[in-house]
């Protein structure tokens, strides 16, 4: 970051002209420069192109962040750009240590990006919004010629699967069983086991076409952070917390089956043991930042494609001058993709499981200057690197848990970064 942008150089934001295209294709524009996408379902969709500023730290610490965030808000002059309300946008690793290492290297444990480019979709309104320095205007004049083109282009269809390279169902049945043998010595009282699979194309992955299949993926919120010529995607089902004003939101989302069995679900006592023991804990760490929070004594379920969920929302009121970067401190990783005891379950994850997670159960979101915002958790997600892709599934487990269960239970947490990449499905 440079010195200027540390201490909050002056900068204009100015609206460009724009015509609705094909969002997913700014993703194949200027490869080198970070680029966030986040498009949650029934709510305006964001993209943030280059950086006027970034943020980059090995963890979010809410008070560094929060005065980074406003001193930018702050030398930013929005007169014309009518109506405009700026966002930061970014997210972070599932922790420090698991970053940094093959394949996530150039990703920090945490970033936020002050855009250069802002491109908005909110209902029928389109906004091209530029900010920098004056003197950069006609550049940006440039630059916005080259954002209409490849708005206007179609997208590159993904190519062909040539490899692929998957941890066994042995494999896995043995990180699945060690966990559960530390949750039944009562070490811990619950684990989530991920692994991935990497697949190898006949050419380069497009992230454009990737990101175009997620975002029609019903109930979830598309996202996509580019870096290092590297792009992390996915399309999450699971809100880490949402913040207007004083209200909070966030939900335990936990406990899995085949789609049609909601009612079994809703019935297994192994599932519904896994799924209070988050909700218990997310209650636990809301409670104190909250003067009032809520959540209903029985789980629903949320039905997607591939699985169904056991699903709690919680809502509250936060306490005078709770920062939502605070709430996501407290919540992040939740038991949900980490375990409890919280630390106790990341060290033992980030020791025990055969590939950095990266961002992989990591959060991607926004805040702007209000202090709202919506931050989701990283899952059923992938990681584009040329002709390399990773994609990442998990696994809750506990003293009931069956190590075959398990691994089915991955796969079909694999199934929507599958379709998005075009592929049917992987063989067993």
């Amino acid at each position: 970051m440079s010195r200027r942008a540390q201490q909050g150089a002056k900068r204009v934001a100015v609206e460009f002209p724009v015509r609705r295209g094909e969002a997913a294709q700014l993703l194949s524009l200027w490869p080198a420069l970070p680029a966030v996408f986040y498009a949650p379902p029934h709510a305006p969709r964001w993209v943030a192109l280059g950086a006027a500023a970034e943020l980059r730290l090995p963890a979010l610490h809410p008070r560094r962040v929060r005065a980074w965030a406003d001193a930018q808000f702050t030398a930013l002059d929005a007169r014309q750009a009518e109506g405009f309300a700026p966002r930061v946008l970014g997210g972070a690793g599932f922790s420090a240590a698991s970053v940094g290492r093959a394949p996530w290297k150039g990703f920090p444990g945490f970033l936020f990006l002050w855009p250069r480019w802002t491109y908005i979709e909110d209902g029928q309104r389109t906004r091209l919004i530029f900010i920098g320095e004056s003197r950069e205007l006609s550049a940006a004049a440039a630059e916005q010629t080259q954002i209409a083109a490849a708005l206007a282009r179609p997208v590159t269809p993904n190519p062909t699967l040539n490899s692929q390279h998957a941890v066994s169902a042995a494999r896995f049945g043995r990180l699945v069983t060690a966990a559960r043998a530390e949750v039944r010595r009562g070490r811990v009282e619950k684990l989530v086991v991920a692994r991935a699979t990497r697949l190898t194309a006949s050419s380069p992955w497009s992230a454009a076409a990737t990101l175009r299949a997620l975002l029609r993926a019903p109930g979830c919120t598309a996202f996509a952070v580019r870096l290092d010529r590297k792009t992390f995607l996915g399309a999450t089902p699971e809100r880490l917390v949402l913040r207007r004003g004083d209200r909070v939101w966030s939900e335990a989302l936990a406990g899995t089956a085949a789609p049609g069995e909601a009612t079994a679900l809703r019935r297994s006592a192994k599932d519904l043991d896994e799924h209070q023991l988050v909700v218990s804990e997310l209650v636990e760490r809301l409670r104190p930042l909250c003067l009032e929070l809520r959540a209903p004594a029985k789980p629903s379920s949320r039905t997607l494609n591939d699985v169904v969920h056991l699903l709690t929302p919680l809502s509250g009121r936060l306490r005078e001058d709770t920062d939502l970067l605070e709430v996501v401190h407290r919540l992040h990783p939740t038991p949900a993709v980490g375990g409890r005891p919280q630390r106790k379950a990341q060290r033992w994850i980030v020791a025990r499981e055969p590939r950095p997670r990266g961002w992989y159960t990591g959060w991607v979101g926004w805040l702007d200057r209000a202090g709202d915002g919506e931050m989701s958790v990283a899952i059923r997600c992938g990681l584009l690197r040329g002709r390399d892709a990773w994609i990442f599934a998990g696994a809750g487990i506990v003293a009931a848990s069956d190590p075959l269960a398990e691994y089915r239970e991955t796969a079909a947490k694999f199934r929507p970064m599958l379709r998005a990449l075009g592929i049917a499905e992987l063989p067993q």
